[in-house]
């Protein structure tokens, strides 16, 4: 995140838009590679994905985990039954 938000910063600085939307789509992109990640629960942990997880930064991880634990709450409401 560190990596982002002082680019932002130089590029507002220097007056460069394009540089800012470009830096605003590499977050978006990478938040949805980390949200794709933490769907594949089988894949989770071999392989690419394993090195890839290990090369997260801090922000990077809390964003993983929230995904994984978004995704987690949303398949057990799911699988609810409801009490009639």
């Amino acid at each position: 995140m560190f990596y982002y938000r002082i680019v932002t910063k130089w590029s507002h600085m220097f007056g460069d838009a394009e540089l800012v939307g470009l830096i605003s789509k590499a977050l978006v992109d990478r938040a949805s590679e980390l949200n794709d990640l933490s769907f594949k629960l089988s894949d989770h942990f071999r392989g690419a994905n394993l090195e890839f997880l290990n090369n997260l930064d801090s922000y990077e991880k809390q964003l993983f985990k929230s995904s994984h634990k978004s995704y987690k709450d949303l398949k057990i409401w799911w699988l609810k039954k409801p009490n009639s």
